[in-house]
């Protein structure tokens, strides 16, 4: 007898965030202009618990997620850890230069000119996966 197997959405788990496969560059990508406004607007403020709430707030008044959060700097923790963990963010949530490259491309053609002809955003994310891969097994044969 077979079995129907149906389509379950993927999603990614880094850190503490997951993504949806489907939206997971637009994500990562709205994230970083979220955070880059926010950086600008906020020049001398420390990630520390009320930097994280006001930053959840932008997310939220952003529309880029809804309801209300019971403890919104643990929210804005969980949004931002995996782009800390692919390396496009510092732990302290600031734009790393691959996130600024990343940046760079939104709203532009991006080229297919690296080994795999894939967008050179998911080319990025790629080799950031590739070194987290690598990071996470140094680790565990340490």
């Amino acid at each position: 007898m077979e079995e129907n197997i149906q389509f379950q959405s993927y999603s990614w788990s880094i850190g503490t965030t997951s993504f949806r496969v489907s939206e997971l560059n637009y994500k990562i990508e709205k994230q970083l202009q979220l955070l880059s406004q926010f950086w600008e607007e906020n020049p001398s403020l420390k990630w520390d618990e009320d930097t994280q709430k006001k930053y959840y707030y932008l997310m939220r008044d952003s529309q880029f997620l809804t309801g209300e959060a019971n403890w919104p700097s643990k929210d804005a923790r969980e949004k931002t850890s995996g782009l800390v963990d692919i390396g496009v963010l510092t732990p302290n949530r600031m734009i790393t230069d691959v996130g600024k490259k990343v940046l760079s491309l939104i709203d532009r053609d991006i080229s297919k000119d690296n080994i795999f002809q894939i967008p050179e955003d998911s080319y990025i994310y790629l080799l950031q996966m590739l070194k987290l891969q690598y990071k996470i097994l140094m680790i565990q044969t340490s």
